[in-house]
Order: structure tokens, then C-alpha cells, then sequence
């Protein structure tokens, strides 16, 4: 099984029923980007994954990495932080709004938004209600993750995990 790291730039496809994806992933620390097929119920651009996986060679579409696991790592960088929060994967954040908090908190600003995020109230343009907002959407991304994981570690694939979790939920 191959281990490969990087950031989402693209969802080509996504079926909400099964949550089958075709996404295209920046690998980390190289340049080159690659095509990445399996089950992900929750991912979005910006987000940086550890996928756990074979190549595969598609009839019509070449090389693809076929995903029998992965979990969603936490953003390390500056840009990957703004990529993340600027991919509308949290509401209430966009574009201009990640850059204004990446500007303000730098790398700790996906800490701050865990331990303290009243700080993020410092941002200009948000307020109370905006607030709320991302708080609450920021935990329930966190709580799919957590779901993920926690069923991953028992064996069970991001297939079977995606249909367990739209199922039973958290």
C-alpha cells in the first residue's frame, strides 16, 4: 500500500449518495499533482489528506490513485491554513475572510479557531453572529473527521465508514 500527502485543488466529481470522489490532489512537497478515486464523504478544496492507497490504470483516464483510506490532516503551512479556510469548508469564512485571519493569527490560526475562538471576533468583519456561525461549522467538520477516523481504525474503509456515518450520523 502507497502513502501519498497533499492538498485538494479540484473535486471533479462527487456522488452525495455514496460520496464516491474523483478529486485532484497537489502532493506535498513535490510538484506535481495527481488524480485520487475512492469514498470521502466529506472533503472539499483545501483541505490536506493522507491517502492510503494503490495506482491504478484507468481504460479511459490513465493513472489514478485508487483511495482504500485516508484522514484529513491538519493544515501546517500559511498558504495550506488560507487554502483551507478560504475553500468555504467552513461557513461563514471565505477567500477574504481566510486571508484576514491568516494575516492576523498566522499559523496559529486554526488553533485559535479550536481553543479560543472568541480571538477570532478581532477579525474585521466579524462579529457575534458571524461567529456563531463558524463555530458551529467548524465543529460539525470536526465531528465527521473524528467519526471518520475513529471507524477507519477498526478496519472499516471510507466506503462503508461514509454509508455508516450518513446512516447513523455521530
Amino acid at each position: 500500500m502507497v502513502e501519498i500527502e497533499g492538498a485538494v485543488e479540484r473535486i471533479s466529481y462527487y456522488d452525495e449518495d455514496n460520496f464516491f470522489t474523483v478529486a485532484r490532489l497537489a502532493v506535498r512537497g513535490e510538484d506535481e499533482t495527481l488524480t485520487a478515486v475512492g469514498y470521502f464523504p466529506s472533503i472539499e478544496v483545501g483541505e490536506v489528506l493522507r491517502l492510503k492507497g494503490n495506482w491504478v490504470l484507468h481504460k479511459d483516464y490513465g493513472y489514478q490513485f485508487k483511495v482504500d483510506f485516508y484522514e484529513t490532516l491538519v493544515p501546517t503551512t500559511v498558504r495550506e491554513i488560507e487554502n483551507y479556510l478560504a475553500s468555504g469548508v467552513i461557513k461563514g469564512i471565505g477567500p477574504v475572510t481566510a486571508k484576514k485571519i491568516v494575516d492576523m493569527f498566522k499559523e496559529n490560526a486554526l488553533e485559535i479557531m479550536e481553543m479560543s475562538p472568541e480571538q477570532l471576533l478581532k477579525v474585521e468583519g466579524i462579529g457575534e453572529k458571524r461567529l456563531q456561525t463558524i463555530c458551529a461549522s467548524y465543529e460539525k467538520q470536526k465531528e465527521t473527521r473524528e467519526v471518520m477516523l475513529f471507524l477507519q481504525q477498526y478496519g472499516i474503509g471510507p466506503g462503508l465508514a461514509a454509508k455508516v456515518y450518513k446512516t447513523y450520523g455521530d
